[in-house]
């Protein structure tokens, strides 16, 4: 439950909170999780897609499951996705990378640079768009 409310956010929606409300750096709790959001199948697809792109994970690689289920089971991480592609590059910055899942399956935070750039050279690629669309994988 975020702010109160039962209801189920889209990701729209929770895209347009202010991140301290989702991503669990405010003083209400532990931010947003799966149960607060309602999200499409096709929805799931296309954040999985982003994401194993992002990380640098083949579609097809032993790995590509855990990696996509980092994304599937992250609502905050949903919700940065959704986000306009300069603003999911400045959350990113912001985050304490030694605490997710692909630095305990790895060993080291090298994954967490590799989406840095990856990111970066996507907003790069969008131009002035970076600052009103999200992030996809090529």
């Amino acid at each position: 439950m975020i702010n109160g409310t039962a209801k189920r956010l889209t990701l729209a929606e929770a895209a347009t909170l202010q991140p301290d409300e989702w991503d669990g750096s405010g003083a209400d709790g532990p931010g947003l999780q799966m149960q607060d959001l309602a999200i499409t199948c096709a929805e799931l697809v296309r954040l999985a897609r982003v994401w194993s792109w992002l990380v640098g994970v083949c579609p097809y690689s032993p790995e590509a499951a855990a990696v996509g289920n980092e994304v599937l089971t992250d609502g905050q991480l949903m919700v940065a996705l959704s986000l306009p592609g300069v603003e999911f590059l400045d959350w990113w910055r912001r985050q304490d990378w030694d605490t997710l899942g692909s630095t305990e399956r790895t060993g080291s935070i090298g994954w967490a640079w590799v989406v840095l750039d990856r990111a970066r050279v996507a907003c790069a690629k969008l131009g002035a768009l970076a600052s009103q669309r999200a992030l996809s994988a090529p």
